[in-house]
């Protein structure tokens, strides 16, 4: 009879790379999640009618486990950097809904709409939005992110 013991090598993920391109890549790829972050949870809102803010949480630990996941987890400058595109994937996704609640009003469509109002009063509108829930939800989103990317433990090969 033979033995039931495998003779395969561990598989061992290979060792992620160092540098300033490897750090600017992550650094994209986290920016790019978080907006497509934003971007989806306008779109869930707009589909369901509701606001979701308790997907500000998601984003949150979204973004932190995607800082986490490359390696960059335990230093200060990346739990802050994780904060900051917790905030603007929520901005953006109030900027849009806020948007398309303009666009509503005034029956345009949104892509004219989104030209014609600008940024700066698709974040007046948003900001008058925003109520105290959103605000703990989006405040809790960004605690989660740091507190993800910077939380002592297993951590992925470097």
């Amino acid at each position: 009879m033979q033995s039931a013991v495998s003779t395969h090598a561990p598989v061992n993920p290979p060792p992620r790379p160092e540098g300033f391109v490897s750090r600017l890549m992550t650094a994209l790829t986290a920016v790019m999640t978080a907006l497509a972050a934003g971007a989806a949870w306008s779109a869930a809102a707009l589909w369901t009618g509701r606001e979701l803010g308790f997907v500000a949480v998601l984003v949150g630990l979204l973004v932190g486990g995607l800082l986490r996941s490359t390696g960059l987890g335990h230093r200060l400058v990346t739990a802050l950097f994780a904060v900051v595109l917790t905030l603007a994937a929520s901005l953006y996704a109030c900027a849009l809904l806020a948007t398309a609640s303009v666009a509503m009003v005034l029956g345009l469509p949104l892509q004219t709409t989104m030209s014609n109002i600008g940024l700066e009063m698709a974040l007046a509108v948003a900001w008058v939005r925003l109520d105290w829930l959103d605000g703990l939800f989006i405040t809790a989103g960004c605690v989660m992110a740091a507190l993800l990317v910077a939380r002592r433990g297993k951590q992925s090969a470097q």
